[in-house]
């Protein structure tokens, strides 16, 4: 079984492939929708993403953390709650990062900021894209991201905010922050988010999970 970031698929000689539902694929391409192989024999594709907080989330590409007032980050941890995990601290709550939505915490004098932190492991061009949503309730959630601690992008997220393409030179080991804050006021500041990281000129527009 294979799904992943966007790329084609040659298949070998006797290799099939079979959507999710068992149907037959005669031009199979992978994506966010598994794909069954049956035989041993295939090609990947180039693909256009460098790293996806989505079919990234949890793995080496990226580093969660929570950022006080004075600018500390500090990192979360993974936290195994009843319905689903997440990463958070009992010290930060209701901060919380999950692989498809999440919540800052605090208020504008006393603000707790999730952090998301790619680490470039080579030099790399990329033009980041991403898709924000929540309901409209409180006053947004602040938005900023950050290559090693100086904003490229910030925009406040009220209901639906897709950033995008912005562009970004990265040296091998620049760090790259995404940092969502409460705002103002304390509360309706939970969320939805996708944020992908392309090759420079690659990009496609980010649909935002629900």
């Amino acid at each position: 079984m294979i799904w992943g970031s966007p790329r084609g698929l040659v298949l070998g000689n006797g290799t099939r492939a079979y959507g999710p539902t068992g149907a037959a694929l005669a031009t199979p391409a992978i994506g966010d929708q598994p794909i069954v192989l049956v035989g041993t024999g295939y090609t990947l594709g180039a693909s256009a993403v460098v790293a996806d907080t989505l079919l990234g989330w949890s793995s080496p590409a990226w580093r969660y953390f929570v950022r006080n007032k004075g600018g500390t980050d500090t990192a979360l941890d993974w936290l195994d709650d009843t319905w689903t995990g997440y990463y958070g601290n009992k010290y930060s709550k209701p901060l919380r990062i999950n692989a498809t939505s999440a919540a800052p915490a605090g208020d504008a004098a006393n603000p707790l900021r999730a952090v998301w932190r790619y680490t470039a492991p080579v030099a790399q061009a990329i033009d980041l894209r991403g898709c924000f949503a929540k309901t409209a309730s409180g006053d947004g959630v602040d938005l900023t991201v950050q290559r090693n601690g100086k904003a490229v992008w910030q925009g406040v997220l009220t209901t639906t905010l897709q950033p995008g393409p912005v562009a970004v030179d990265l040296a091998k080991g620049d760090k790259l922050d995404l940092v969502a804050g409460p705002n103002q006021g304390f509360g309706g500041d939970a969320f939805f988010y996708r944020v992908v990281l392309f090759r420079r000129g690659q990009s496609a527009a980010v649909t935002c999970p629900n």
